[in-house]
């Protein structure tokens, strides 16, 4: 039976496309409300709209008694609703990292500068045979989940969906965020420095991923949940505010400051969208000069030179997006101005884990080692 909840025909309008009728959708599920909700509607949806549906559940394992109790519970609300309505599931759990090499790889490349050094002079001291064998001991400790932070986790997941999109053929990769998602990052971005181009963050459709409820409020999701009765889980750590400052500004900052002026969270929302707006408006001839100077991954060096320092940095942070580059700030645009502007002809830097050659005529980002 059709659902009579608004969030319903709020999708349904945006899945009305030709591009995502009768593709393969690829759904993220953590267990959390908003993704076993968009899972739900997903699943109503295709009786108006042909398209396949599969999921990808990761559960990250922790050595936090509470913690594993939450993700062992996720995993099984996952799972059953799988089951229960014949959906195909990717299961990947912690000990299954180190079944492939291939897996262990994605985790690897998303752990620290540091700790790939660590791990490589450690690797370097053994002989071949100590080698193979540290590597299947570790593999099974890969996501010992107190060592690394939220955004080594996530740089994981992502990888880790992207080889479940490429395994299973999915056309697109369908991912929960809501409006408070949005705004979240938004701030979050903010503060570290970024210009107005930094706060377009996600939108509905962008590279192969889709965003059903990005303008939509997470009360507006649980709303839906409780009417269709729907089971999830909720994560403990969700409500810590000493290590994660996106928690911190969800549960602690927005609503004080709304207590302090109510509607004010809603007025931040919307000079962010309009700030957001302006931006995507600059971004066609931003466009147009990137063709112009980039070759490849190399930089014209002599383009500062003709553009005013706001300008330039706009420039550079669209070649930084487009070149995949992440948690770059407004100091780092800086300083590969400043770096563009010497007189020397050439040298090397270092900036973003990462190594720089500047040439006469090119700023050339060096590959990982």
């Amino acid at each position: 039976m059709k659902s009579k909840h608004f969030l319903f025909h709020h999708v349904l309008k945006q899945f009305r496309v030709p591009h995502i009728k009768g593709g393969h959708l690829l759904v993220a599920v953590s267990g959390g409300v908003d993704s076993m909700a968009l899972l739900s509607l997903l699943l109503e949806l295709k009786r108006v709209v042909p398209f396949s549906l599969s999921v990808v559940h990761v559960h990250h394992g922790s050595e936090s008694k509470k913690q594993k109790i939450f993700q062992d519970q996720a995993a099984k609300t996952v799972e059953q609703f799988c089951v229960d309505n014949d959906i195909f599931l990717f299961k990947k759990g912690i000990e299954e990292v180190c079944r492939t090499g291939q897996e262990r790889a994605l985790f690897r490349n998303a752990l620290p500068v540091e700790e790939k050094k660590r791990r490589s002079t450690k690797a370097n001291r053994t002989g071949i045979n100590s080698k193979i064998k540290s590597q299947k001991r570790n593999g099974l400790k890969e996501n010992n989940i107190k060592k690394w932070n939220e955004a080594v986790l996530r740089k994981y997941r992502y990888q880790l969906f992207s080889h479940c999109v490429k395994k299973s053929k999915a056309d697109y990769l369908v991912l929960a965020h809501t409006a408070n998602d949005l705004l979240e990052t938004r701030l979050i971005r903010l503060i570290r420095g970024t210009g107005g181009q930094g706060l377009t963050a996600m939108s509905f459709e962008c590279n192969r991923i889709l965003r059903p409820f990005i303008h939509v409020s997470r009360s507006q999701v649980i709303s839906y949940a409780k009417k269709v009765k729907l089971k999830w889980c909720e994560d403990p750590s969700n409500r810590s505010t000493e290590y994660s400052f996106r928690n911190w500004i969800r549960y602690r900052w927005l609503p004080q400051l709304e207590q302090k002026r109510p509607g004010s969270v809603e007025a931040v929302f919307r000079s962010l969208d309009v700030i957001a707006y302006m931006a995507n408006s600059n971004q066609k001839e931003i466009k147009k000069i990137y063709k112009n100077i980039v070759e490849n991954k190399n930089v014209r060096r002599d383009f500062v030179f003709f553009f005013p320092v706001e300008e330039s940095k706009k420039i550079l942070a669209y070649y930084m997006r487009e070149q995949g580059f992440s948690n770059y700030r407004s100091e780092h645009i800086l300083e590969l101005i400043k770096q563009m502007r010497r007189p020397q002809k050439n040298f090397t830097f270092s900036l973003l884990e990462r190594e720089w050659e500047m040439s006469a005529r090119w700023l050339q980002p060096m590959e990982k080692k």
